[in-house]
Parts: structure tokens; sequence; C-alpha cells
């Protein structure tokens, strides 16, 4: 770590990586749920209709409104959000941790240990 680096509190930590995960779901849950009702398409569907990416996508948001994508998206904001938040001020933590040692002789008994 640099000379110049402040020590930032732990709920700096906790709000940046919620924050991360927060954002995260809100972009990629759309794309899941498109690439979910493309697992579940079946043989119901009549011939000439897109079964690609985009037709899906497209599919969904006549049929069911522009906000379909993010439905249910509260249930995966609820657990992203946490594990995401402990996830990044672990990190942090350790890492400030870990600098302050030598590092070189801690970090290959952690891999070894999470190995």
């Amino acid at each position: 770590m640099s000379k110049d680096h402040k020590k930032r509190s732990i709920f700096t930590y906790l709000i940046a990586g919620g924050s991360a995960g927060f954002i995260e779901a809100c972009i990629w849950y759309p794309l899941d749920t498109i690439k979910v009702r493309m697992q579940l398409i079946t043989k119901s569907l009549t011939p000439g209709q897109p079964r690609g990416f985009v037709g899906v996508g497209i599919r969904i948001i006549l049929k069911e409104g522009a906000l379909a994508s993010y439905k249910e998206l509260g249930a995966v904001v609820s657990g992203i959000v946490p594990k995401m938040a402990i996830r990044f001020s672990s990190f942090e933590i350790y890492r400030s941790l870990n600098c302050q040692s030598l590092y070189w002789i801690h970090f290959p008994m952690l891999a070894l240990g999470l190995a």
C-alpha cells in the first residue's frame, strides 16, 4: 500500500460492495431472464417465431411490458447485495492486513488453505 492511502471504515467497504452488487444485478438480471426463457422454450412456438436471444427479448417486451425482465429482481438483490458487501469488505480488510505483513509468505498459505 502506498503511504498516501487513507484508512477507510468497514462501512465504506460494505457500502461499496453492496452498491456494486446492486448495479451488477440490475445490469445482468434482464439478460439472465432472457437466457432462462430461452431454456424453457419448447415446441409450442410456431415456426415463424424467433428463438434467438434478441427475438426472445423482444417477445418478452411486447407481451409483458418493458419492465417484465426485472420481475422478481427483489429476490436476487436481497441475496446478492449482502453477499457482495461482505465479499468486498473482507477482501479489503484482508488486503490491508496482509500488506502490513510479509505478503509473499501469507498469500501462498492462504491459497493453499482455500484450495
